[in-house]
């Protein structure tokens, strides 16, 4: 008669551990708690956990594939950067077209510029000084090409400017008929546009030089 009571506790305890296996009351794994989290949960975060707007150049933004850059091609390579958004969200930005400097025009200042092949300083008068000298006013403006065009050519319509003042150190240079600006003196001296010729020579262009030569002959 005492193993009775044994055997219904025996009984009445295993069907409790069946039953919170089998009937849905066992406690699930901590994995089971977290909900899943895809990469469309996590919005606009990238792999570093930064959005895209957290990026302030391009090539950072470009660096991760749920991103891409607003942006605009510039001068030198460079680019202008608008923002960085998620991929497909952003702006088309439309970019404006551009002219970029090139050869002589890239050097910026009176230095660089005569010390390239090919280039030389073009100085005019900005209207900021008070002096009465010829050519005291002038300041670097531009570089230019050579050679030169140590004469005007041509009638053309108005010129936008007053022509300079170029002082006895510096010549003036024209384009068409228009005064552009002065440069080094040495620059002109050798040209017959300016200086003309004598003897019955006439001024021909040689290569990149006008020169004075005997009628008919080439260089």
């Amino acid at each position: 008669m005492r193993t009775i009571p044994w055997l219904v506790l025996t009984l009445t305890l295993s069907f409790s551990n069946s039953a919170c296996r089998d009937g849905g009351l066992e406690v699930p794994g901590g994995g089971d708690l977290a909900e899943p989290r895809g990469r469309a949960d996590l919005g606009s975060r990238n792999d570093a956990g930064l959005d895209c707007a957290a990026y302030t150049d391009a090539p950072s933004c470009r660096a991760h594939p749920e991103c891409e850059a607003a942006a605009c091609p510039a001068c030198a390579g460079k680019e202008t950067f608008f923002g960085c958004y998620d991929k497909g969200a952003g702006p088309s930005p439309i970019c404006p077209a551009i002219a970029c400097a090139t050869g002589c025009e890239l050097y910026g200042s009176q230095t660089s510029c005569d010390q390239a092949a090919g280039c030389t300083s073009l100085f005019n008068d900005p209207g900021t000084c008070d002096c009465s000298s010829p050519g005291c006013c002038l300041h670097f403006d531009r570089c230019v090409s050579t050679p030169v065009a140590c004469s005007p050519a041509g009638i053309g319509p108005s010129c936008p400017t007053i022509p300079n003042d170029c002082g006895p150190t510096r010549a003036p240079v024209f384009e068409g008929a228009c005064q552009i600006g002065c440069v080094r003196a040495a620059l002109c001296e050798s040209d017959c546009r300016s200086t003309g010729c004598t003897g019955g020579l006439h001024c021909d262009l040689c290569w990149t030089d006008w020169i004075c030569m005997p009628a008919g002959n080439a260089c």
